[in-house]
Parts: structure tokens; sequence; C-alpha cells
């Protein structure tokens, strides 16, 4: 049987610009618990829209005032607007369309390799709402890589905050390299009592084509109990990508996923680095 962890390094320094700080003031507020109508159009916009980032922070402006705020796994110290990241988000769609799976496209690792390192990249964004802040983590696998199989893969977002903080309304979605989406993920663990939210992701192969190529997992931060602008919180995303065996226990904390897997042969767990909001 093996256990696979990973715990974050040092959380990077406080970014204060862009709105970052307070909740947005557009809705008056729930008090009694939930989201918000907007905060609701927001989630079904973002999930219609899973590919425009640009899109998604002018909705946010509209509806919060706020930019949606994104953060790449390997640009750990930048942070950019929907706008600013769309680019690179579009590049990536561009290349699949560019690139029809097959056996002569595609690079299936044969399960006697380790699972590559650059398999799948990872991003974690944010937007202020009215009663709290919007966190998403999304997985993309490269372009040329097929491989997804059983048993499942695990994601999860994790967040150091305050008790008087509540999770709430934890979704998750996948597309295929063609982006159809799939939903071929599942909440496993909402956490309620260690504020780290555990999916399982039922990733398939078809064609030559990954089922599962990209997806996101989300959810809303309520902090109207809290003190504004009193705590010092931090948010990351972790995603396990496991082919072949089985999944046995997992559990999530703040700073670590622990995933017992058991006759796997390929495993592959990343994270970005923590993210520091004030709230």
């Amino acid at each position: 049987m093996r256990k696979s962890v990973i715990s974050m390094g040092i959380a990077i320094a406080t970014v204060a610009a862009c709105g970052l700080v307070g909740i947005a003031p557009a809705q008056a507020v729930d008090e009694s618990g939930g989201i918000t109508e907007n905060e609701q159009q927001w989630q079904e916009f973002v999930d219609a829209h899973p590919n425009d980032l640009a899109a998604q922070d002018t909705e946010g402006m509209k509806l919060f005032g706020h930019h949606l705020e994104v953060q790449f796994a390997d640009q750990p110290d930048t942070w950019l607007t929907g706008a600013q990241a769309q680019p690179r988000v579009a590049a990536e769609v561009a290349a699949r369309a560019a690139s029809k799976p097959s056996a002569k496209t595609m690079t299936v690792k044969p399960l006697a390799n380790p699972l590559p390192n650059d398999a799948f990249t990872l991003s974690i964004t944010k937007i202020n709402t009215e009663s709290g802040w919007w966190f998403s983590g999304r997985w993309t696998f490269r372009k040329d890589f097929a491989g997804q199989t059983t048993p499942i893969d695990v994601a999860s977002l994790q967040f150091k905050v305050d008790d008087c903080v509540k999770l709430e309304q934890e979704s998750i979605h996948t597309w295929d390299y063609n982006n159809k989406a799939t939903n071929l993920g599942t909440l496993r663990d909402a956490g309620a009592a260690t504020k780290a939210p555990v999916w399982n992701v039922a990733d398939r192969t078809s064609g030559f084509m990954n089922l599962a190529h990209y997806g996101t997992a989300a959810v809303f931060l309520d902090g109207v109990s809290c003190p504004l602008n009193h705590y010092d919180g931090a948010a990351a995303f972790t995603y396990d990508a496991i082919e072949g065996g089985s999944v046995g226990s997992v559990s999530a904390s703040w700073g670590a996923l622990s995933v017992s897997t058991s006759g796997t042969q390929l495993e592959l767990q990343k994270s970005t680095q923590p993210y520091n909001f004030v709230y």
C-alpha cells in the first residue's frame, strides 16, 4: 500500500491589488446563509464559459465590481486578471483543436514508466463576491497525453480560514479533449470540518481521448459572520492523478492531501502555491 501526501511550502506574499481585500458591496447579503442571486448567476456563467476567462472577468466586474484573479501553478508569484490569463487558455484550446486524437498524435505512457511531471498543469482562480469569495481549481492535461484510466483521480481545494467562514455550493465539472461536458466528477467530502473539500474524478480514455481532459472544482466561502478585514486566510488547489490499482482512504486538510493507493503503477500529485488573502 502506498500513501501519497503533498505539503505546500512557504506561502507567497499577500496581494493587495485588484480589490483583493473585503467583500463586494453589489447586493444585500442574506445573513441566514446560502448564496445570493448574483452569486448563482456567476456560477452558471462560469460553468457555461469554462475556457473564456476574459468573459468571466467582465461578468465578475458587472456582478461584483471585482476582477477574476488567476494564478497558474508554474507562475506562483504572478496573479493575472481573467483578461490577462485568457491568451494562455485560448492557446491550449487552439492546440487541441489542431491535433485530432489518434495513435500518432497521442502519447500513451506504459504502466512501467512514471507519470511525467508535465502530464497536467494546474491553476487557481478567485473572485470577491457579495457574501465572501469564490475559489476554483482547474487541471488541464497535456494535449498529447492520453492515459486516463481506473480507478479515479482526486482533487481538493484547501483553505486556511477561521470557523466564521462557511463553505457552500461545492461543485465540480469535467470536459473531454474536444470540450464536451462529461460530468465525471463527484463530491467525496464537503470539508465542513476540515475546510478542505475533496472530489473524485472518474477519469477515462476513449479513442485516445481523455474524457476528463480538463476540469474545475469550485466552492463559495461565506464570510458574512466574520469581522471585515480582520483575519488572514489562504487557499490552494491539489490534484492527484492515479492510474491503475485502487484508491483506499483519502483525507485533506490545510497544506496536505493524503491518498492511500494499492497496486498503483502511475501517480502524480501536484499543488498550487498558497494564495493569501485578508478577510
